[in-house]
C-alpha cells in the first residue's frame, strides 16, 4: 500500500483478461497475424472472437484442396498462439458464381457433390444456410431463408407490442408510430441494404405479412381490412417500400463513396502531370 492506493497484481500466461479496459486492445493484437495471411487464395475477417473464411475454386475439387490447406494453416497458427477452435461450431455454405452457372447444362446454383472440409480430421458440417451477424445467407444466394427467419423476430416484438397496447387504451398514437418506426421496422429491415435488392413476389408478400400484424394491433381494425388500406390509414408505408430505399440509400452512398476517391485521385494525377509539365516557379 501506498499513498493509500491498493495494487493487486496477477500473472497472466495466456488469453486475455476478460472484462478489462484493455481486452479488446490485447485481441486485437493477438488475433492480428492470422488477418495478415490474407492471400490470393483466401481471405479471412473477424468480428471479435468469430472468424469468417471466404475461399474461391474454379472446380469442386481446387475448392475443397485450397479450403482444407488454408483451414490447416489456420488451425495450426492458432495452436501456436495457445488458442482451441470450436470446431462443432464451424460451418461451411458453398455456392456456385454466377458465371459457372451458364456452363451447367440445369443452370443449378448448387454443386453436384458436397465438397468434405475437415479441420484436424473433424469434418466441418455444410449446410444449406449460415446465419453471420444477424443475417442468413442461403447456397443459393436468394435471401428467402433470411426473410423467413423473421418470423422469430416477430413473435417477440409482437408480444411486447400488445402489452403496451392493452395496458392504456388512450395511449397516444404518434407514441405508438415512432415506436414502430423506432423499434420494429429497423429490427425487421436490418440489413436491407443488401437483401432488399433482389426481392421477389414471394418476399414481398411475406414482408406485408409480416407488417399487417403491427398494423393491425396499432388501428385495432377488423382482420378483414386490406394491407393496403391499413397503409393509408396509419401513414405507415409498405415495408418492401421502405426497405428498397434503405437499399437505394445505400447505393447513392457506396456510388459516391467510390466517386470522391476516383476524384481524388484523378485531382493528385492532374496536379502531378500539371507539375511536371508546367513547372511551378520557385523563388530563388
Amino acid at each position: 500500500m501506498c499513498d493509500e492506493i491498493v495494487t493487486i497484481s496477477r500473472a497472466c500466461f495466456r488469453g486475455c483478461p476478460q472484462g478489462s479496459v484493455v481486452a479488446p486492445t490485447i485481441w486485437n493484437i493477438y488475433i492480428n497475424p492470422i488477418l495478415e495471411r490474407n492471400n490470393t487464395s483466401f481471405y479471412t475477417q473477424a468480428f471479435a472472437d468469430d472468424l469468417a473464411l471466404i475461399i474461391s475454386g474454379r472446380t469442386a475439387r481446387e475448392l475443397e484442396a485450397n479450403t482444407n490447406i488454408a483451414l490447416a494453416e489456420i488451425a495450426q497458427h492458432l495452436q501456436e498462439i495457445k488458442l482451441s477452435l470450436s470446431v462443432h461450431k464451424c460451418q461451411a455454405l458453398v455456392f456456385r458464381s454466377v458465371s459457372s452457372r451458364k456452363f451447367s447444362k440445369r443452370n443449378s446454383t448448387i454443386l453436384n457433390r458436397k465438397p468434405t472440409f475437415k479441420i484436424n480430421n473433424f469434418s466441418i458440417k455444410i449446410s444449406d444456410s449460415l446465419k453471420i451477424l444477424g443475417i442468413v445467407l442461403d447456397n443459393k444466394l436468394t435471401w428467402t431463408a433470411h426473410i423467413s427467419s423473421l418470423y422469430s423476430k416477430i413473435l417477440s416484438l409482437t408480444s411486447n407490442f400488445n402489452r403496451v397496447i392493452k395496458s392504456d387504451w388512450n395511449m397516444n398514437r404518434n407514441i405508438l408510430k415512432i415506436w414502430y418506426s423506432t423499434v420494429i421496422e429497423k429490427a425487421l429491415l436490418y440489413g436491407a441494404s443488401i437483401w432488399s435488392g433482389a426481392l421477389t413476389k414471394h418476399h414481398i408478400s411475406q414482408l406485408h405479412s409480416f407488417q399487417r400484424v403491427f398494423l393491425l394491433r396499432f388501428t385495432r381494425a377488423y382482420k378483414t381490412t386490406s394491407t393496403n388500406v391499413l397503409n393509408v390509414l396509419t401513414g405507415i408505408p409498405p415495408l418492401h417500400i421502405t426497405a428498397k430505399a434503405e437499399f437505394c440509400k445505400f447505393q447513392i452512398w457506396f456510388g459516391a463513396h467510390h466517386l470522391t476517391i476516383i476524384s481524388l485521385i484523378i485531382f493528385l494525377l492532374t496536379t502531378t502531370l500539371t507539375s511536371e509539365i508546367f513547372p511551378l516557379n520557385r523563388n530563388p
